[in-house]
Protein backbone atom coordinates (compact mmCIF):
# COMPACT_ATOMS: atom_id res chain seq x y z
CA UNK A 1 0.00 0.00 0.00
CA UNK A 2 2.75 2.63 0.62
CA UNK A 3 4.64 1.61 -2.20
CA UNK A 4 1.70 1.75 -4.25
CA UNK A 5 0.70 5.52 -2.68
CA UNK A 6 3.97 6.73 -3.15
CA UNK A 7 3.93 6.06 -6.81
CA UNK A 8 0.75 6.98 -7.40
CA UNK A 9 0.01 10.29 -4.79
CA UNK A 10 3.01 11.82 -5.65
CA UNK A 11 3.13 11.13 -8.82
CA UNK A 12 3.25 14.74 -10.71
CA UNK A 13 2.83 16.52 -8.06
CA UNK A 14 3.58 20.17 -7.91
CA UNK A 15 6.56 21.72 -5.70
CA UNK A 16 4.92 25.35 -3.48
CA UNK A 17 5.86 27.11 -0.49
CA UNK A 18 7.89 24.77 2.63
CA UNK A 19 7.06 24.06 6.02
CA UNK A 20 7.60 26.61 9.06
CA UNK A 21 10.99 25.07 11.47
CA UNK A 22 7.97 24.36 13.48
CA UNK A 23 5.98 22.06 11.35
CA UNK A 24 9.28 20.12 10.25
CA UNK A 25 10.20 19.65 13.83
CA UNK A 26 6.91 18.35 14.69
CA UNK A 27 6.83 16.14 11.70
CA UNK A 28 10.44 14.66 13.20
CA UNK A 29 9.11 13.91 16.38
CA UNK A 30 6.14 12.40 14.82
CA UNK A 31 8.73 9.61 12.98
CA UNK A 32 10.37 9.17 16.34
CA UNK A 33 7.30 7.70 17.90
CA UNK A 34 7.41 3.87 18.45
CA UNK A 35 3.30 3.61 18.50
CA UNK A 36 2.50 2.73 14.83
CA UNK A 37 -0.91 4.39 15.53
CA UNK A 38 -0.32 7.68 17.29
CA UNK A 39 2.34 8.06 14.87
CA UNK A 40 0.23 7.98 12.11
CA UNK A 41 -2.29 10.26 12.77
CA UNK A 42 0.23 12.47 14.20
CA UNK A 43 1.75 12.83 10.89
CA UNK A 44 -2.05 13.04 9.27
CA UNK A 45 -2.20 16.41 11.31
CA UNK A 46 1.52 17.59 10.29
CA UNK A 47 0.36 17.12 6.79
CA UNK A 48 -2.48 19.14 6.98
CA UNK A 49 -0.12 22.04 8.72
CA UNK A 50 2.22 21.38 5.80
CA UNK A 51 -0.65 21.89 2.67
CA UNK A 52 -2.10 25.16 4.70
CA UNK A 53 0.92 26.66 4.50
CA UNK A 54 1.86 26.11 1.03
CA UNK A 55 3.91 22.87 1.30
CA UNK A 56 1.66 20.55 -1.10
CA UNK A 57 4.63 18.38 -1.85
CA UNK A 58 5.77 17.85 1.90
CA UNK A 59 2.15 17.35 2.95
CA UNK A 60 1.77 14.44 0.39
CA UNK A 61 5.51 12.94 1.69
CA UNK A 62 4.46 13.30 5.62
CA UNK A 63 1.07 11.22 4.07
CA UNK A 64 2.90 8.38 2.40
CA UNK A 65 5.25 8.08 5.63
CA UNK A 66 1.67 8.47 7.65
CA UNK A 67 0.40 5.67 5.63
CA UNK A 68 3.46 3.02 5.99
CA UNK A 69 2.94 3.71 9.79
CA UNK A 70 -0.64 2.45 9.09
CA UNK A 71 0.44 -0.78 7.45
CA UNK A 72 2.17 -1.92 10.59
CA UNK A 73 -1.17 -1.37 12.97
CA UNK A 74 -1.69 -5.11 13.83
CA UNK A 75 -5.03 -4.12 15.15
CA UNK A 76 -7.95 -3.58 12.47
CA UNK A 77 -9.78 -1.43 14.10
CA UNK A 78 -6.91 0.69 14.71
CA UNK A 79 -5.80 0.38 11.55
CA UNK A 80 -9.27 1.22 9.57
CA UNK A 81 -9.42 4.28 11.72
CA UNK A 82 -5.75 5.73 11.08
CA UNK A 83 -6.80 4.64 6.81
CA UNK A 84 -9.52 7.00 7.13
CA UNK A 85 -8.10 9.83 8.65
CA UNK A 86 -5.74 9.72 5.96
CA UNK A 87 -8.03 9.60 3.30
CA UNK A 88 -9.82 12.38 4.59
CA UNK A 89 -6.65 14.36 4.80
CA UNK A 90 -5.45 13.22 0.97
CA UNK A 91 -9.18 14.36 0.39
CA UNK A 92 -8.64 17.69 1.24
CA UNK A 93 -5.76 17.94 -0.72
CA UNK A 94 -7.61 17.47 -3.63
CA UNK A 95 -6.61 13.70 -5.09
CA UNK A 96 -10.04 12.58 -5.15
CA UNK A 97 -8.89 9.27 -6.84
CA UNK A 98 -6.13 8.40 -4.05
CA UNK A 99 -8.41 9.14 -1.15
CA UNK A 100 -11.36 7.25 -2.54
CA UNK A 101 -9.33 4.15 -2.97
CA UNK A 102 -7.74 3.94 0.71
CA UNK A 103 -11.89 4.31 1.53
CA UNK A 104 -12.22 2.03 -0.15
CA UNK A 105 -9.72 -0.64 1.53
CA UNK A 106 -11.20 0.84 4.73
CA UNK A 107 -14.58 -0.79 3.44
CA UNK A 108 -12.93 -4.10 3.14
CA UNK A 109 -11.32 -4.01 6.10
CA UNK A 110 -14.69 -3.40 8.34
CA UNK A 111 -16.97 -5.54 6.52
CA UNK A 112 -13.98 -8.24 8.38
CA UNK A 113 -14.37 -7.32 11.81
CA UNK A 114 -16.10 -9.44 14.23
CA UNK A 115 -16.74 -6.88 16.86
CA UNK A 116 -20.23 -4.77 15.90
CA UNK A 117 -18.96 -2.43 18.24
CA UNK A 118 -15.71 -1.35 16.41
CA UNK A 119 -17.47 -1.95 13.23
CA UNK A 120 -19.63 0.88 13.28
CA UNK A 121 -17.15 3.49 14.93
CA UNK A 122 -15.65 2.50 11.66
CA UNK A 123 -18.79 3.44 9.60
CA UNK A 124 -19.11 6.44 11.49
CA UNK A 125 -15.71 7.58 10.49
CA UNK A 126 -16.70 6.93 6.70
CA UNK A 127 -19.80 8.50 6.61
CA UNK A 128 -17.79 11.62 8.20
CA UNK A 129 -15.27 11.53 5.31
CA UNK A 130 -17.40 10.87 2.60
CA UNK A 131 -20.10 13.91 3.83
CA UNK A 132 -18.54 16.18 1.10
CA UNK A 133 -17.46 14.29 -1.36
CA UNK A 134 -20.54 12.25 -1.77
CA UNK A 135 -23.82 13.16 0.47
CA UNK A 136 -25.45 9.62 -0.74
CA UNK A 137 -22.48 7.92 1.00
CA UNK A 138 -22.22 9.53 3.65
CA UNK A 139 -26.09 8.76 4.38
CA UNK A 140 -25.50 4.95 3.40
CA UNK A 141 -22.27 4.83 5.96
CA UNK A 142 -24.48 6.12 8.73
CA UNK A 143 -27.27 4.01 8.10
CA UNK A 144 -25.25 1.28 8.09
CA UNK A 145 -23.38 2.03 11.71
CA UNK A 146 -26.50 2.67 13.13
CA UNK A 147 -27.74 -0.91 11.97
CA UNK A 148 -24.45 -2.32 13.72
CA UNK A 149 -24.49 -0.37 16.92
CA UNK A 150 -27.84 -1.63 17.75
CA UNK A 151 -26.36 -5.20 17.29
CA UNK A 152 -23.83 -4.31 20.27
CA UNK A 153 -24.36 -5.78 23.29
CA UNK A 154 -21.94 -4.39 25.59
CA UNK A 155 -23.89 -0.88 26.95
CA UNK A 156 -20.51 0.78 27.38
CA UNK A 157 -19.43 -0.31 23.97
CA UNK A 158 -22.63 0.62 22.49
CA UNK A 159 -22.42 4.26 24.08
CA UNK A 160 -18.33 4.77 22.51
CA UNK A 161 -20.41 3.51 18.99
CA UNK A 162 -22.91 6.04 19.50
CA UNK A 163 -21.00 8.79 20.37
CA UNK A 164 -19.13 8.46 16.77
CA UNK A 165 -22.10 8.16 15.03
CA UNK A 166 -23.32 11.41 16.35
CA UNK A 167 -20.04 13.43 15.80
CA UNK A 168 -20.44 11.61 12.36
CA UNK A 169 -23.90 12.79 12.11
CA UNK A 170 -23.02 16.29 12.90
CA UNK A 171 -20.23 16.77 10.83
CA UNK A 172 -22.62 15.82 8.18
CA UNK A 173 -24.97 18.51 9.41
CA UNK A 174 -27.91 15.81 9.82
CA UNK A 175 -29.51 17.64 13.25
CA UNK A 176 -32.79 16.06 13.26
CA UNK A 177 -30.65 12.16 13.22
CA UNK A 178 -27.91 14.03 15.64
CA UNK A 179 -30.58 14.41 18.61
CA UNK A 180 -32.00 11.11 18.21
CA UNK A 181 -28.80 9.83 18.51
CA UNK A 182 -27.89 12.34 21.41
CA UNK A 183 -31.24 11.04 23.21
CA UNK A 184 -30.41 7.24 22.91
CA UNK A 185 -27.14 7.71 24.08
CA UNK A 186 -28.19 9.17 27.02
CA UNK A 187 -30.82 7.29 27.61
CA UNK A 188 -27.84 4.27 27.93
CA UNK A 189 -25.58 6.31 29.78
CA UNK A 190 -28.19 6.91 32.46
CA UNK A 191 -28.80 2.96 32.89
CA UNK A 192 -24.86 1.95 33.34
CA UNK A 193 -25.06 0.84 37.03
CA UNK A 194 -21.19 1.91 37.05
CA UNK A 195 -21.05 5.12 38.20
CA UNK A 196 -17.25 5.93 36.35
CA UNK A 197 -19.26 4.80 33.43
CA UNK A 198 -22.29 6.50 33.75
CA UNK A 199 -20.13 9.69 34.53
CA UNK A 200 -18.25 9.13 31.31
CA UNK A 201 -21.31 8.61 29.03
CA UNK A 202 -23.27 11.28 29.89
CA UNK A 203 -20.50 13.63 29.54
CA UNK A 204 -20.28 12.01 25.64
CA UNK A 205 -23.80 12.72 25.41
CA UNK A 206 -23.12 16.21 26.72
CA UNK A 207 -20.77 16.97 23.84
CA UNK A 208 -22.78 15.89 21.21
CA UNK A 209 -25.86 17.79 22.84
CA UNK A 210 -24.39 20.89 22.57
CA UNK A 211 -23.75 20.96 19.33
CA UNK A 212 -27.80 20.41 18.53
CA UNK A 213 -29.55 21.11 21.96
CA UNK A 214 -27.73 23.60 23.86
CA UNK A 215 -30.00 23.34 27.29
CA UNK A 216 -30.07 19.70 26.97
CA UNK A 217 -26.37 19.51 27.17
CA UNK A 218 -25.93 21.53 30.42
CA UNK A 219 -28.92 19.08 31.86
CA UNK A 220 -26.77 16.05 31.21
CA UNK A 221 -23.23 17.66 32.60
CA UNK A 222 -25.15 17.87 36.00
CA UNK A 223 -26.13 14.47 35.77
CA UNK A 224 -21.92 13.46 34.85
CA UNK A 225 -21.17 15.86 37.43
CA UNK A 226 -23.63 13.70 39.95
CA UNK A 227 -22.23 10.71 38.93
CA UNK A 228 -18.59 11.39 39.31
CA UNK A 229 -18.93 12.33 42.89
CA UNK A 230 -20.88 9.48 43.73
CA UNK A 231 -18.27 7.35 42.75
CA UNK A 232 -17.03 5.18 45.57
CA UNK A 233 -13.59 6.89 46.88
CA UNK A 234 -11.03 9.74 45.86
CA UNK A 235 -9.39 8.37 43.44
CA UNK A 236 -12.01 6.77 41.59
CA UNK A 237 -13.51 10.32 41.79
CA UNK A 238 -10.75 12.29 40.83
CA UNK A 239 -10.09 10.02 37.69
CA UNK A 240 -13.87 10.53 37.14
CA UNK A 241 -13.60 14.88 37.03
CA UNK A 242 -10.36 14.12 34.69
CA UNK A 243 -11.87 12.16 32.30
CA UNK A 244 -14.53 14.46 32.02
CA UNK A 245 -12.34 17.31 31.91
CA UNK A 246 -10.30 15.77 29.20
CA UNK A 247 -13.60 15.19 27.46
CA UNK A 248 -14.79 18.42 27.40
CA UNK A 249 -11.05 20.08 26.60
CA UNK A 250 -10.93 17.71 23.19
CA UNK A 251 -14.74 19.36 22.35
CA UNK A 252 -13.32 23.16 22.62
CA UNK A 253 -14.65 23.48 26.32
CA UNK A 254 -12.37 24.91 27.77
CA UNK A 255 -14.43 27.12 30.21
CA UNK A 256 -16.36 23.68 31.52
CA UNK A 257 -13.36 21.59 31.40
CA UNK A 258 -12.03 24.21 33.71
CA UNK A 259 -12.88 23.43 36.97
CA UNK A 260 -13.56 19.78 37.11
CA UNK A 261 -9.71 19.64 36.43
CA UNK A 262 -9.83 21.41 39.73
CA UNK A 263 -12.00 19.37 41.19
CA UNK A 264 -10.00 16.36 40.22
CA UNK A 265 -6.49 18.24 41.54
CA UNK A 266 -8.54 18.50 45.53
CA UNK A 267 -9.77 15.07 45.37
CA UNK A 268 -6.10 13.63 43.94
CA UNK A 269 -4.61 15.46 46.70
CA UNK A 270 -6.40 13.22 48.90
CA UNK A 271 -5.07 9.74 47.48
CA UNK A 272 -3.49 8.16 50.07
CA UNK A 273 -1.24 5.99 47.97
CA UNK A 274 1.85 8.14 46.91
CA UNK A 275 2.13 6.60 43.39
CA UNK A 276 -1.21 6.51 42.43
CA UNK A 277 -1.54 10.35 43.86
CA UNK A 278 1.97 11.44 41.75
CA UNK A 279 0.61 9.53 38.59
CA UNK A 280 -2.67 10.94 38.74
CA UNK A 281 -1.36 14.70 39.54
CA UNK A 282 0.83 14.74 36.68
CA UNK A 283 -2.02 13.71 34.21
CA UNK A 284 -4.16 16.60 35.61
CA UNK A 285 -1.58 18.86 35.26
CA UNK A 286 -0.55 18.09 31.74
CA UNK A 287 -4.28 19.08 31.14
CA UNK A 288 -4.40 22.04 32.96
CA UNK A 289 -1.36 23.46 31.45
CA UNK A 290 -3.23 23.58 28.15
CA UNK A 291 -6.86 24.81 29.64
Amino acid sequence: MGLFLALSFLAGCGGGGSATPDIATERKNAMKMSDPVARSRKLVAVADKQRKVGDVLGAKETLVAATDAAEQITEAGSQAGSYVQIAGSILRGGDLGAGKDMLKKVEKIAAEIPDAGVKASIYADLAGVYREQSPDKASYWLKQARETAAQVANPEQKGIALARIGEATIRAELTDDAKQIVAELAELARSLEDLRKRSDALTDAAVLAGKVEPELATTLLTEADEAAAGTEDAYTRSHAYLSMANKLAKAGKKSDAAPRAAKASDLADKVGDSTLRIELVEQINKLRNTL
